[in-house]
């Protein structure tokens, strides 16, 4: 998550194509963790 972050900061600008797609594939990343964080407290609890 953080490393995405900071490979968008430090791309260059006028690369926005990789910036889009890292911005569209960002909430499918969160909805990913999402799911694993249930599923790991489920088993926990």
């Amino acid at each position: 998550m953080v490393m995405l972050l900071v490979l968008q900061l430090s791309l260059p600008i006028n690369n926005k194509r990789l910036m889009t797609s890292i911005q569209v594939y960002l909430p499918h990343l969160q909805k990913k963790l999402n799911h694993i964080r249930k599923i790991h407290f489920r088993c926990l609890g």
